[in-house]
């Protein structure tokens, strides 16, 4: 099982990967800038969790863990806001079809709900310093 810095260095991975996302293509991909800023919290909340030694299996499972524990459930508002973007990304708003059209707006609300998820689990030092801002760049341009 992932330990909690395995789960660090893959949220810090996938935070690098939607700012290359951003910097390289713009708003060709923000549906997947979306989606990858998502996975960046799922990795930030399971490595809270296993600090308990706690892993889940999927999203239900993550979610009943996180609505048994006082400080992710304080984060759940923000990552039910990321988890419902990125499912609309992926199969549409009314699955199978229309999808939504993304906006830099839906990025910017994104990359927020990530940085608050990050300081509510004090992990926001655990994110590098340096794709946190070309991040912010990419997504102000």
């Amino acid at each position: 099982m992932a330990v909690e810095q395995d789960h660090l260095d893959r949220a810090n991975l996938n935070l690098e990967l939607a700012a290359d996302l951003l910097e390289t293509f713009g708003q060709k991909y923000y549906d997947w800038t979306v989606t990858v800023l998502f996975y960046v919290a799922v990795h930030l909340i399971e490595a809270k969790l296993a600090c308990n030694d706690v892993h889940s299996g999927h999203h239900k499972e993550r979610k009943k863990s996180m609505q048994r524990d006082r400080v992710l459930n304080a984060v759940m508002r923000e990552y039910n806001d990321l988890y419902n973007r990125s499912r609309d990304a992926r199969y549409g708003k009314n699955a199978p079809l229309p999808f939504k059209v993304f906006y830099k707006s839906d990025v910017r609300r994104s990359f927020r709900d990530v940085r608050s998820i990050a300081d509510g689990l004090d992990y926001r030092g655990a994110l590098s310093t340096l794709i946190m801002q070309r991040l912010r760049g990419a997504s102000r341009t």
